[in-house]
């Protein structure tokens, strides 16, 4: 999930770059970001639900040391320092077209 988390931002950042190219594109953009949108909430409810109360329940102190130790040298994919500022130069891509289009139908 974590994988296709990125593939959904690139289609979302794809989508704003067709958006500026031609702002008849405003309903792809509105497309590409509610479909990130939903599979991060869903993801992160598969987390909260599952894996966390199982992890809770079976983990010992020690594995959980070790999942910490684990995961350190493992950013998330979404997340990581070049992903970050890529995000980061998207939102603020479409935060500059967002005012043209306010009133477009999506």
């Amino acid at each position: 999930e974590h994988g296709s988390g990125v593939t959904l931002l690139d289609a979302a950042a794809d989508a704003v770059a067709a958006y500026e190219r031609n702002p008849d594109s405003c309903a792809e953009v509105v497309r590409a970001l509610e479909a990130f949108a939903v599979a991060q909430w869903r993801h992160i409810e598969t987390e909260e639900r599952v894996v966390l109360p199982a992890a809770r329940e079976f983990l010992t102190d020690a594995e959980w040391r070790e999942a910490a130790a684990a995961f350190q040298g493992n950013s998330d994919p979404r997340f990581d320092r070049l992903v970050d500022d890529d995000f980061r130069a998207m939102f603020a891509r479409i935060m500059n077209v967002a005012p043209q289009a306010g009133n477009d139908p999506p």
